[in-house]
């Protein structure tokens, strides 16, 4: 009981704190075929989300 009761504060918490946050992120993506798909589905997630995607390569 006390490991559920846990679970969901720290779910809140979670939740209500992500209004708090930025809107914006930073993501480090391989220089790959994967990495390059995500690369093209950057301005849908943020047109979806409101938030602006950084998007870096490693080399």
């Amino acid at each position: 009981m006390k490991n559920k009761l846990t679970a969901i504060v720290l779910l809140l918490a979670v939740v209500l704190g992500a209004g708090a946050q930025t809107k914006e992120i930073r993501v480090l993506l391989a220089n790959h075929p994967y990495g390059d798909l995500l690369k093209t589905m950057i301005p849908e997630y943020e047109k979806a989300t409101g938030v602006k995607v950084r998007a870096a390569s490693n080399l």
